[in-house]
């Protein structure tokens, strides 16, 4: 048993869109760009507490 990384940005804007649809009920394109600018500074949150802790 093997664990396999797949990197694609692709494939992770789509789960993204796929993700908001859900959650909304409903689509729209710049609930796309929201849920990116959400995923950067969840990311960027992130990278900041971990160099607190350095």
């Amino acid at each position: 048993e093997s664990t396999v990384d797949i990197q694609s940005g692709t494939l992770e804007r789509l789960l993204e869109a796929l993700d908001i649809r859900h959650l909304a009920g409903w689509y729209h394109p710049a609930m796309r760009l929201q849920e990116r600018l959400n995923v950067i500074q969840g990311s960027n949150t992130e990278l900041r507490t971990q160099m607190k802790h350095l």
